[in-house]
């Protein structure tokens, strides 16, 4: 009995020590072997998922982590469980002949030792936040209020200008007797604990400041004319528990027709200030928003599921709003990169839906994934806020296999979008970004082959304009610049980027 108790007590601490005890290496290698692929197999879940886990919110990316850890953790509890059981019924039986030699006898105590150590480790994990909470006076499953990572994460970037233009980590903006001024508000409120970071001029980039009670943070820079290129904002002390949140700076653009560029920072230098030795007013102001809450496409199905005449996009009523933009977007997974095409963008006023039906879209072909999301704007077309865009949320299909037509396909047929014209299109369209990958690398007969299957419905003006861009690369600048100009303006659908001329100047 006494051999029993102690075989259980070394496989309880260590997984693989009884087994060794029992003279049967085997069962121990194998125990061993079990659980550390558990752990790879686990890991490589986690790694399948890191896209979506880097695209969520900090509670959000927590719970990733957290999931998978209770998920190895149930596996090595079971693992453990099964060791006990095979442990007694092999100390029940007589210890068969077997030579331990000295090798060997190091071999089982190291990997029993190791073992042990990382079923420790797992146990610490799981014991030591309950051991907090209840020194701390706190319920075991509460987390202490401003000093949970999940409630203070606050990730929003806020472009205000082209950004940094120098390569490589930005430097520290030198410091000067000037003050930079900056202020978070909530509801009216100041927004006390917001740690963030400015880009500036193109070139610097602040250490992490934080605002202070009155929602105010400071930066001491040299005297003089500044340009704000980028905001981030990494947490938020005072974040509320509930709901979801983004900055808006006041520089944003009104709406002003049926579309509105969210991209409108890329033409601009950023935001002027001018700096000086005297404090006032802060030079920059930024307001913290709930977001617009969807309530189909569904957060809790990835993705929802629905025909697409029944398929409407909600929301909740955002306060203050008159118009909304609802956007839809087509996403292409290819191995752990997912691609956003732009599907269609339809204004909504005074209404808090919009029927899907409504859209353009030819039937058959493969199942593809979409996903919504949804601008609120005042009635001045002063931008409120938008609703959360990720990887893998608030996305949906449609299960009668109904296919989406992009707003610029659609303009491409003066009827009705036939299925196989469209199909031509969208391979022309790809055979068009070939050409361009394929000419940036200099492969010109290459992509001279590609070209040559251009055949059927194209956009005219965007095969123009690689038309030219062939042209350019073979030094033709005449007939690239003729072709640059029909591409131009041929409907105003296809620009011609500068590196298209290569050397051809008009």
């Amino acid at each position: 009995m006494k051999r029993i108790l102690l075989a259980l007590g070394l496989s309880a601490l260590t997984l693989v020590g009884g087994h060794f005890y029992n003279r049967r290496w085997d069962r121990a290698v194998s125990f061993f072997v079990a659980l550390i692929l558990w752990g790879i197999g686990v890991y490589l879940a986690l790694t399948l998922r890191m896209s979506e886990m880097m695209n969520a919110r900090g509670g959000d990316a927590l719970s990733f982590f957290s999931f998978y850890w209770r998920i190895f953790l149930a596996g090595a509890l079971a693992l453990w469980i099964v060791g006990l059981i095979v442990t007694y019924a092999d100390a029940r039986r007589s210890i068969a002949s077997f030579h331990w030699t000295p090798s060997g006898r190091l071999g089982a105590v190291g990997l029993s030792v190791l073992t042990g150590v990382l079923l420790l480790t797992q146990v610490f994990a799981f014991l030591a936040p309950l051991v907090m909470t209840r020194e701390s006076g706190e319920e075991p499953n509460a987390e202490p209020t401003g000093y949970s990572y999940r409630d203070r994460h606050f990730s929003n970037y806020v472009f205000l200008g082209r950004g940094l233009d120098a390569p490589g980590k930005p430097a520290k903006p030198p410091s000067g007797e000037g003050y930079l001024n900056g202020r978070f508000v909530y509801a009216n409120k100041p927004a006390s604990g917001v740690t963030l970071s400015l880009s500036l001029n193109g070139k610097y980039e602040t250490d992490r400041l934080t605002t202070d009670e009155n929602g105010v943070f400071t930066v001491r820079l040299p005297s003089g004319k500044w340009t704000i290129d980028r905001l981030v904002t990494y947490e938020w002390a005072g974040r509320p528990e509930a709901g979801q949140f983004m900055v808006v700076s006041g520089t944003e653009p009104k709406l002003t027709g049926d579309d509105y560029n969210e991209h409108y920072w890329f033409d601009r230098e950023g935001t002027k200030i001018v700096v000086s030795e005297q404090p006032g007013e802060p030079q920059l102001r930024f307001t913290i928003r709930e977001r617009v809450s969807l309530t189909w496409p569904s957060a809790h199905e990835k993705p929802t599921r629905g025909t697409l005449q029944e398929s409407v996009v909600k929301w909740d009523p955002y306060p203050g709003a008159e118009t909304y933009l609802v956007r839809v977007t087509e996403l292409k997974r290819e191995g752990r990169t997912t691609s956003f095409l732009p599907v269609s963008t339809k204004r909504v006023d005074r209404e808090t839906a919009f029927a899907l039906a409504g859209l353009a879209a030819v039937a058959g072909g493969e199942e593809k994934e979409y996903q919504a999301s949804v601008l609120a704007f005042a009635a001045d077309g002063t931008f409120l806020s938008q609703s959360h865009e990720r990887f893998d949320n608030l996305t949906f299909v449609f299960t009668d296999k109904q296919q989406l037509v992009r707003d610029e396909e659609r303009r491409m047929f003066s009827g009705s979008v036939n299925r196989d014209e469209l199909d031509v299109l969208r391979d022309n369209e790809r055979r068009i970004k070939a050409i361009e990958a394929l000419l940036q690398d200099d492969l010109v007969d290459e992509a001279q082959k590609v070209f040559a299957k251009i055949k059927g419905k194209v956009d005219a003006g965007k095969k123009d304009a690689i038309a030219g861009y062939l042209m350019a690369k073979r030094g033709r600048c005449e007939e690239a610049n003729k072709l640059f100009k029909r591409a131009r303006s041929d409907g105003g659908r296809s620009c011609v980027p500068n590196y298209y001329r290569a050397g051809c100047n008009e």
